[in-house]
C-alpha cells in the first residue's frame, strides 16, 4: 500500500514536535518520506528531519509518503499527531494498493 498526503503548516516545527514525529515514524516498519517535491527524506532519521525543520516556515506545504505492509496504521498515527496543529490541504491525500 502506497499513501501521500499533503499537508501545510501553521507553525514551524520546533525540536520536540520533530522528535515526537520521528519517534512514532520509527515505531513501524514501512518507508515513509517527507519532504517536498523537490526533495524527500526518511521520516525516520533525526538529522535529516531536524535540517528539514530549519527550513520550514509558517504555511509551508509538506509530503507526506508511506508504502509498506503497515503503511495505513502508520499514516493514521501520523496524520493525528500532525493535524493536531496543521491544516490539511482539500486535494492532498491519496493511497494506492
Amino acid at each position: 500500500m502506497k499513501i501521500d498526503w499533503t499537508f501545510r503548516l501553521n507553525e514551524p516545527w520546533k525540536i520536540d514536535r520533530v522528535l515526537e514525529f520521528v519517534r512514532i515514524a520509527n515505531l513501524h516498519t514501512c518507508n515513509i518520506y517527507i519532504g517536498s517535491n523537490e526533495k524527500m527524506l526518511n521520516a525516520k532519521g533525526l538529522l535529516g528531519i531536524v535540517s528539514f525543520s530549519l527550513s520550514l516556515n509558517e504555511y509551508s506545504s509538506v509530503l507526506l509518503q508511506l508504502e509498506g505492509e503497515d503503511a495505513q496504521e502508520a499514516f493514521e498515527q501520523l496524520a493525528v499527531f500532525l493535524q493536531i496543529n496543521e491544516q490539511r490541504l482539500h486535494t492532498g491525500y491519496a493511497m494506492n494498493m
